[in-house]
């Protein structure tokens, strides 16, 4: 008698991947109408129970069964069972026939005239049925044991859910019970609603055809039913399963550089499944197609590191087995488009802390990175074949004016120019929070600028209206990339109302905004006024910027 209870759950891995947690509410049991492996001592001490060998079998179902219609085999040696029941929801324990004495104490004892030394390093347990053949079968291994000190001996290895038909390696874990075991009662790490999660580890595509690697080995347990592409790609020829993965062959070459989504429908060991993957062939990368464009390496007391990298290129780019120095970026699919940023930092929420304009869309986070002196450093990008970008910098590379370049960021001015060209990187304009990790940066510089220029976007404010025209927007262009900015307000009658900005460094453009307060938090009244700047740079040189506008309440 077979028994299924189907409450669906079906789980789709997205393009960083997801599972069904705990399968709480949709969860399906798979009941055998056969014994099933589920439990193994190959390696006993005797410290708490008896130093033989042995494992234990389970009958899951709701009738006694006839052990006599199986064999167990161990690596391929064959034994037959005597003629005895195993009752419905009750163990036996399995072992050698001259240890069967030592086992009566703990329920019911199978012993097995010529059963072999079990393998501490691992082997093959089958069980098979007369008629119909492999029921169940094991391949344990020593890596099952998560604790080092379990795998010395003395702790056997038990089924987490021997009610789920199939029986890959997630099945299994080592014992929790204090004696090491579980001998003829449930097993201690034992969950009803365990059931292996099922992902897809990687992808290959390799001349027609395309490869998803498994998270287990599914065997025989999976039975494809429905591959979906989308419209416009090569038609599949076949599909097959071989262990650990699903094999899909085209009659034609898959295009490269174009992200798709590949879903498939089966049933695995009894249940549903669909895994749904996101496929990206990658077209050939050359040098500086992704760069290093910011970096943080004498951050706030507390705060992380970080390093920006953008893509330059017009290709979607895989960071998957990229590095950042000896730092593995991602080990699965991570997909990079053209003209964007990602931040690699190990703390996102902390680095919002220090420069809220962040884009934590954009962060990718690390358990670390490579330590980055605060004096000089080098920083270096790999793509998996090959050396991507590399910066050398210095703490010389700041603006002079700074005098404490904690929390300020160096930053590139053009992606165009090469890493190391003197004056490509320069300190993050102090206006805009010292750094812009995840967006433009704040000295980035598209195009020439032949000289300064400074220019309102209107001369009439109405500090009042929820329009764009609530503020003063002042605008800059700046021929070099070491511009101080001092601001201020004036009234008609030349007295400073609002010292906006006082020896801040600025990028090549941007804009200040003024919102038509006093310093003192006092909205001015309506009437003329003026706005001036100064701008200086290390050699000394000045320049000043006058404009009167309009304020109406």
């Amino acid at each position: 008698m077979t028994l299924k209870t189907f409450v669906h759950c079906s789980f789709i891995l997205l393009l960083f991947g997801s599972s069904c947690a705990d399968f709480l509410e949709d969860q399906v049991r798979f009941v055998s109408p056969h014994p099933v492996i589920n439990e193994i001592m190959m390696n006993p001490r005797g410290d708490n129970l008896p130093a033989r060998e042995w494992l234990e079998l389970y009958n899951p179902s709701d009738v006694a069964v006839l052990l006599q219609n199986y064999t167990i085999s161990y690596n391929n040696r064959n034994f037959q069972f005597p003629d005895m029941y195993l009752p419905a929801k009750q163990y036996v324990i399995v072992t050698a026939s001259q240890n069967e004495q030592a086992f009566l104490r703990y329920g019911n004892v199978c012993g097995i005239e010529g059963w072999p030394t079990m393998s501490n390093a691992g082997a093959t347990i089958t069980l098979n049925h007369q008629e119909l053949g492999t029921v169940d079968q094991v391949s344990y291994a020593a890596n099952w044991y998560a604790s080092t000190a379990k795998r010395q001996g003395g702790w056997s290895l038990e089924r987490i859910n021997p009610e789920f038909g199939c029986n890959p390696a997630q099945a299994w874990q080592e014992s929790e019970a204090r004696e090491g075991a579980t001998l003829g009662a449930q097993n201690s790490v034992y969950r009803a609603d365990a059931i292996p999660d099922v992902q897809i580890r990687q992808t290959i595509v390799q001349n027609q055809e395309l490869s998803f690697v498994l998270s287990m080995d599914i065997g025989n347990s999976l039975i494809i039913q429905q591959v979906q592409m989308p419209i416009g790609l090569p038609p599949i020829s076949s599909w097959r399963t071989s262990r650990d993965t699903i094999h899909i062959s085209f009659g034609q070459q898959l295009p490269e550089g174009v992200p798709y989504e590949v879903m498939i429908a089966g049933q695995y060991c009894g249940r549903n499944l669909n895994l749904s993957q996101t496929v990206f062939s990658e077209t050939n990368l050359v040098y500086n197609d992704v760069v290093i464009n910011e970096v943080l390496f004498n951050p706030n007391t507390g705060s992380p590191t970080f390093v920006e990298i953008y893509n330059r290129s017009s290709k979607i780019v895989n960071l998957q087995n990229w590095f950042l120095g000896n730092r593995l970026i991602s080990n699965r699919q991570l997909l990079f488009p053209p003209n964007t940023y990602r931040v690699i930092t190990t703390n996102p929420n902390l680095l919002q802390q220090d420069y809220p304009s962040a884009i934590l869309r954009n962060v990718i986070v690390l358990p670390s990175l490579p330590a980055y002196a605060n004096l000089q450093g080098i920083v270096t990008l790999f793509a998996p074949t090959v050396l991507m970008d590399s910066l050398r910098y210095t703490a010389a590379m700041h603006q002079p004016f700074i005098r404490n370049a904690r929390g300020v960021s160096l930053e590139r001015i053009s992606p165009d120019v090469a890493t190391n060209v003197g004056g490509n990187f320069i300190s993050a304009s102090t206006y805009s929070e010292g750094a812009t990790p995840g967006y433009e940066n704040s000295r980035f510089r598209a195009g020439t600028i032949t000289k300064n220029n400074v220019f309102l976007a209107a001369r009439t404010m109405y500090p009042n209206s929820t329009g764009d025209d609530r503020w003063l927007s002042i605008h800059y262009e700046f021929v070099q990339e070491n511009t101080m900015v001092n601001l201020t307000i004036y009234d008609d009658k030349g007295r400073s109302l609002n010292r906006l900005i006082r020896n801040q460094g600025v990028g090549y453009t941007g804009r200040f905004t003024w919102d038509g307060k006093k310093e003192n938090g006092e909205q001015s009244p309506s009437g003329v006024y003026l706005m001036w700047m100064e701008t200086y740079q290390d050699n000394g040189q000045r320049q000043t910027f006058k404009e009167s506008f309009l304020l109406r309440n």
